[in-house]
């Protein structure tokens, strides 16, 4: 068996120490980069729903942008995506809430978000009287659907099925 000696046993120490504090200031910095993130989704949303007004959603819009482009990574941006593209084809800015709906899509929308997303997308064309290209997203949209993702359980009970 080989004795280490007394110095190898403190650099081994100190170099565990080290990387365990490097370790624990990551996550920190993770942990207090997410938080900022949630901040700043949370308040773009916020305008979101205060964007009753043409000029509101210019600012919705900017935030959004902003946003995004500052944390896209974040859990947050796919509804922030999503939003965003709400708010470009409610401004009549079709080609602009496309490419957005496919930034939900690509930060990895799921659930009704995505089916909302893939039809957005359809909109878009459909606003721009591009029929066909609309008709294919739509098409592509119902043939990812199953039997389940429209399914809805109803009571089984007597009295719920009773005509009386």
């Amino acid at each position: 068996m080989i004795a280490l000696s007394h110095r190898a046993l403190v650099v081994g120490a100190i170099s565990l120490l080290v990387v365990l504090a490097l370790g624990a200031l990551g996550w920190f910095w993770y942990s207090a980069e997410q938080s900022r993130a949630a901040s700043a989704y949370a308040e773009a949303l916020f305008r979101v729903r205060l964007a009753a007004k043409p000029e509101d959603r210019t600012v919705a819009i900017q935030t959004l942008e902003a946003t995004l482009a500052r944390y896209p990574s974040s859990s947050a941006a796919t509804q922030a995506a999503y939003q965003l593209a709400a708010l470009r084809y409610d401004a009549g800015q079709h080609a602009a809430a496309r490419s957005a709906y496919e930034i939900a899509l690509a930060r990895g929308a799921s659930g009704t978000l995505r089916t909302l997303a893939q039809a957005g997308i359809g909109y878009a064309w459909e606003a721009e009287r591009d029929y066909p290209k609309a008709i294919d997203v739509y098409r592509g949209t119902l043939s990812r659907l199953g039997p389940k993702d429209f399914w809805r359980r109803w009571p089984t009970t007597s009295r719920a099925c009773s005509s009386g």
